[in-house]
């Protein structure tokens, strides 16, 4: 089985050249829009050669199986204001 070790990133969308060393336990935290999904998705495509999107080229087939019915949700007057 492969293990990961290192983490090392050059021109990778908006982050700078970094090197991480990957232990047993790693926990990813930051700002909002400070590169936390970005080194996930970079670790994904570099272990699976995957980035983890599904680009389908032809249509799903009908869904088939009980049909569920009921009233439409409701929604608050105020969020109904606030979005005009």
């Amino acid at each position: 089985m492969k293990q990961l070790v290192r983490i090392g990133m050059i021109n990778w969308h908006l982050l700078p050249a970094v090197d991480i060393a990957v232990t047993a336990d790693v926990g990813v935290i930051g700002e909002n829009r400070s590169g936390k999904s970005t080194l996930l998705n970079l670790t994904q495509l570099v272990i699976t050669g995957n980035n983890g999107r599904i680009f389908a080229s032809t249509r799903a087939p009908l869904m088939r199986g009980p049909v569920i019915t009921g009233p439409r949700p409701r929604r608050h007057p105020k969020l109904l204001s606030s979005s005009r």
